[in-house]
């Protein structure tokens, strides 16, 4: 098995660490010299560190580019819907605070002995460090949580509290609003000039969901259920468009050209939305206080030199996303062109190299060794919610025989596997915005054949029993979300899965596609035909794949085959229930 990047083994240490750099725009962050993190894994199982180091560099990922916001933030004006994201992530902040006191019992200790020192200095308390220490262990099993004196010291704190917010709020004292509303807006990316009169608004706002959230804070020591809310992530904020700040100079944002750039086509998946919202924020914050209009080619040379570097810190992978924010800089700038913003797009016939693929197609040895496994030769499901339940059995074999995106399979339902009178039983995929559903472009929407193999180890007999309970997703199990759909957690999950099994970054879900246009390519495939199974947009603009229905490409697909990948039929029933 290959470690995940960052995971190492010390000369002094039997266990794996993990270790990261910190990228060269943030050095000023790490005093300790280039490193932002080295720390034992605390295991010698290498699956098991493997795993540890992906949710760290994830974890770091994000603290990198709160960083990145919090050093280049954007200067703006406040609008009602603005002070109104800042309010709801201050009550957030306090409820998540709130939170982390009761899951750790240190923090209420903390809160117990504090109050034994105020009695000891008054003289009503007993001296010395044991008087300090009594009642204040952390219980020995955590799901008990905390024991009633941990408890009583969060309420008397939180009680405290309660009283300060509301005397903050009779005095109207909004420079007592000013630390938070600093903090949050510079976790934002954010430059607020707090002290003009639509700032002196906002914090009086501020001050008011601080009471508020304060009283929610006591009524959960009444046992109340408050929930704290999701973190809506940088993507999210802000929520509508921000207004030129009058600091700068008169003209159109970048937020300006997302807004219009959205407006332009409504209804466009969350994703992409969220893609370019982010890739507006980062043009801002890479041009700090400059507009549309002021930009210059050579301008145009200083963004692409600062991504390039920033791709040099990333490693391997940073070459691919500094070319990916490239072409949304000049699809936004396009946009500002078109409206008669600015004559010239100032990106115009600038590129960043891409990093070949490395993705290749499994062979046949690699494949035995993939689907060796209890989940395949025996059904035996992973218990993990990313997984899916049965779809982590049926994705990796649809994908093999349909060559279809993991996004495409993950989102079907019940209804997309139909038999027809012409060409059996097939697969469609298609673009159903009320379902969820998603394509990349027009050929990707297409109707596949199951592939005999497909029918044998029980796939049809499996949709079936699912459309028993009724119209709905073929893969109830599998979690979805409204920015990654259905694909993304057990997309997660068969990365783990091929990383458990000693396969490198080089083999991935994506894999499969690759796969079966080798196979067919061998078999001499007319190149068109391998493009309208896999939903691959025609080189030339006179392709056309509408006459290649399922009853012609199935005898096609049906020369797919992988000797020596023996498979046993081992479906019986969906392990996924209905709740009753």
């Amino acid at each position: 098995m290959t470690p995940f990047p960052g995971v190492i083994r010390r000369a002094d240490s039997t266990v794996w660490w993990f270790a990261l750099r910190a990228p060269q725009d943030l050095l000023h962050r790490f005093d300790g010299g280039p490193w932002a993190a080295r720390c034992s894994l605390k295991t010698r199982d290498l699956r098991e560190a493997n795993t540890k180091a992906r949710v760290l560099q994830s974890e770091w990922s994000q603290r990198f580019d709160a960083m990145r916001r919090e050093d280049n933030p954007q200067r703006v004006e406040l609008n009602a819907a603005l002070v109104a994201t800042i309010a709801a992530e201050l009550r957030r902040w306090m409820l998540q605070a709130d939170d982390n006191m009761r899951d750790y019992p240190e923090m209420p200790n903390a809160l117990l002995r504090l109050e034994r020192q105020k009695l000891i200095a008054e003289g009503r308390g007993v001296a010395g460090r044991e008087s300090l220490l009594i009642g204040v262990d952390p219980v020995p099993d955590p799901l008990a949580g905390l024991t009633e004196e941990q408890q009583g010291a969060v309420a008397r704190f939180n009680a405290r509290y309660l009283s300060e917010a509301a005397i903050a709020v009779a005095r109207r004292d909004r420079l007592s609003m000013l630390p938070w509303a600093e903090l949050i807006s510079k976790h934002m990316g954010l430059s607020i000039d707090w002290k003009t009169t639509e700032g002196s608004d906002a914090l009086l706002q501020l001050l008011k969901t601080f009471r508020e959230a304060t009283a929610d804070l006591v009524r959960r020591d009444s046992g109340d259920l408050v929930e704290t809310p999701p973190d809506a992530g940088p993507q999210q904020a802000p929520q509508t468009p921000l207004q030129p700040s009058k600091a700068v100079a008169e003209g159109h944002t970048p937020m300006d050209a997302f807004n219009a750039w959205e407006k332009l086509k409504p209804g466009r998946p969350r994703k992409s939305v969220a893609t370019y919202r982010a890739a507006a924020v980062k043009l801002a914050s890479m041009l700090p206080g400059r507009t549309l209009e002021s930009l210059t080619r050579a301008d145009g040379r200083t963004v692409v030199a600062k991504l390039l570097d920033e791709a040099e810190a990333r490693g391997p992978k940073g070459q691919n996303t500094a070319s990916n924010l490239l072409g949304r800089f000049k699809t936004l700038l396009a946009q500002a062109v078109d409206l008669e913003w600015i004559d010239k797009n100032p990106f115009q016939g600038r590129t960043v190299e891409r990093t070949k693929s490395t993705r290749k197609p499994w062979s046949i040895p690699q494949l035995v060794k993939l689907f060796d496994d209890p989940l395949f030769t025996a059904y035996q499901l992973p218990a993990a919610s990313m997984a899916g339940l049965d779809a982590a059995y049926w994705l990796p074999l649809l994908g093999l025989y349909t060559g279809a995106r993991i996004s495409e399979l993950a989102q079907l339902h019940t209804d997309d596997v139909q038999r027809t009178a012409d060409a059996g039983w097939v697969v469609s995929i298609k673009e159903d915005a009320d379902e969820g559903q998603g394509v990349k472009n027009k050929y990707s929407i297409r109707s596949v054949p199951v592939h005999p193999e497909l029918e044998r180890l029980g796939f049809i007999a499996y949709a079936t029993s699912i459309r028993e309970h009724g119209p709905g997703p073929l893969w109830p199990a599998v979690v979805r979300s409204e920015l990654n759909g259905a694909g993304g957690k057990v997309s997660q999950w068969f990365g783990e899965y091929k990383t458990g099994k000693g396969f490198g970054e080089d083999h991935v879900f994506h894999s499969f596609r690759h796969t079966l246009e080798t196979e067919l390519r061998a078999l001499a495939i007319p190149k068109y035909q391998i493009a309208a199974l896999a939903g691959h947009a025609g080189e030339d603009v006179s392709d056309d794949y509408a006459h290649l229905t399922p009853a012609i490409l199935r005898p096609v697909l049906e020369r797919l085959s992988f000797p020596g990948l023996d498979l046993p039929q081992v479906f019986m029933t969906p392990s996924w229930k209905p709740v009753e």
